[in-house]
């Protein structure tokens, strides 16, 4: 059979009709096809844009903890980097001649009383070493101020013979400490040297989640390592938990291996008071807080380091799921009075129950805020409700469910019907909300196939 040649004429015929269907099908699946293709388009880009705003939020938030910690890194080419101004080397009191250790930079002023009265204006140089005349090099780089004078007078009493001498700090040095680990923002920072641990940490931005707040590292020059439990200085006030950084310091936060574990509702100096006490106050929403463990912690210090117990909180004990110990089982769950916390004992990675005795109104299901809320008596449904926000977009204005105390059913509830304490309220989604969430997939997926069928026809 002879092929069939395609001429001009055979394809006007073709013409009418292909206009003809075009100007009748295309403003029909216009609008499915443009729905169809925006979809695409969004299921397409969503992630991406998704992952890059996160990635971009993360920076973000890592560049304000650098601008906070002034740590290198952090600063737009031009600027220079953080010096350390006057005020940054206030003193705690008077300086104790037989706890500060000179270090490179410290300015001293040697008094000589006798035969010829002079004061000397020295400097540790930057090899640890005082220059004084007619004395010569004397080495006092790592030794206490009050050591350093006895060796001045040893060593000036020929030159400077039946003369009274004394050594005075006038200005402490600074130095450079490195602070890495499980920190905001890791680098070497100038600090005073009469600066404390806790200075280097807010100098750096704080310590991130998961760090051992217990066992911060301090190694020496000398090589040599003392944990520091910088918790107890936060928690109770440890002078221990602070120390004085010496020069050659190099501090590191490691990660918490074990931490206990504190349920329940804490005070927190962050969070404003509400403005009034009234059911239309903001829920209590129960937090979980975890504090690095040690053998040696008690029930007392573990319950302060989390924040302390919230007013809310019964006073009169708390439930503790101690840990077990090696080779043996768990102790379960046990009460103990609030007036033997401070002596009951932990073992690292125990859970702490703080129960909550105030009298509440759970509010669940649609609505903008669901929580508990403190029981008032004369209070109805609608009053909790509004309470929690009130109803969300998809939420019912009415219909509302009630679960009364020892009844685990849902029954249908009046907004002008009181509650006794410890009912729950619940507001249910309204059925178009989730017939509308049904109809927008198959919505995308029928304007897809109807635009593909459309194309191949």
């Amino acid at each position: 059979m002879a092929p069939t040649t395609i001429t001009p004429r055979h394809l006007a015929r073709f013409r009418v009709p292909l206009k003809a269907a075009t100007a009748h099908v295309l403003p029909s699946i216009a609008p499915a096809l443009l729905v169809a293709t925006c979809a695409l388009i969004y299921a397409a880009c969503a992630p991406a844009a998704a992952q890059g705003i996160r990635n971009l939020e993360h920076a973000r938030s890592l560049d304000i903890g650098r601008e906070k910690a002034g740590a290198p890194g952090s600063f737009r080419q031009g600027q220079s980097s953080p010096r350390i101004k006057d005020s940054d080397m206030a003193l705690e009191g008077a300086i104790d001649p037989s706890v500060y250790r000179l270090a490179p930079g410290d300015h001293l002023a040697l008094s000589i009383w006798g035969a010829t009265d002079m004061v000397l204006d020295l400097q540790v140089t930057a090899d640890g070493s005082l220059v004084v005349p007619s004395v010569g090099v004397i080495q006092v780089d790592g030794i206490s101020l009050s050591n350093a004078a006895d060796l001045l007078r040893s060593h000036c009493a020929g030159p400077y013979p039946h003369s009274e001498i004394s050594l005075t700090l006038v200005r402490p040095a600074l130095l450079r400490i490195m602070i890495t680990g499980l920190i905001l923002a890791p680098g070497i920072y100038p600090l005073a040297s009469t600066c404390r641990l806790g200075d280097l940490i807010e100098l750096a931005g704080g310590l991130r989640e998961g760090a051992d707040s217990r066992a911060i590292l301090i190694r020496g020059r000398d090589g040599r390592s003392r944990p520091c439990d910088f918790l107890a200085w936060t928690t109770d006030g440890l002078e221990e938990g602070n120390p004085l950084l010496y020069s050659g310091d190099r501090v590191h936060v490691p990660a918490a291996s074990m931490r206990h574990r504190v349920r329940g509702i804490f005070s927190s100096a962050n969070e404003q008071p509400a403005g009034r006490s009234s059911a239309l106050d903001r829920p209590f929403e129960p937090q979980t807080r975890l504090v690095p463990s040690r053998s040696s912690d008690n029930l007392g210090f573990v319950l302060r380091a989390a924040g302390g117990l919230d007013g809310g909180f019964c006073d009169s004990g708390v439930w503790l799921i101690q840990a077990p110990k090696e080779q043996e089982a768990g102790t379960g769950k046990s009460w103990v009075p609030i007036d033997e916390i401070d002596c009951t004992p932990l073992e690292p990675g125990s859970t702490i129950d703080v129960p909550f005795c105030r009298e509440w109104i759970a509010v669940g299901g649609a609505v903008m805020r669901p929580g508990l809320y403190p029981y008032l008596p004369g209070e109805t449904v609608m009053d909790y409700v509004y309470a929690a926000g009130g109803p969300g977009p998809t939420g019912c204005y009415g219909s509302w469910k009630v679960t009364r105390p020892g009844s685990g059913k849902r029954h249908a509830a009046a907004e002008t019907d009181t509650l006794a304490a410890g009912s729950r309220i619940w507001v249910p989604e309204r059925n178009l909300s989730k017939i509308s969430s049904w109809l927008v997939p198959i919505g995308t997926t029928l304007a897809v196939v109807v635009s593909i069928l459309a194309f191949t026809k």
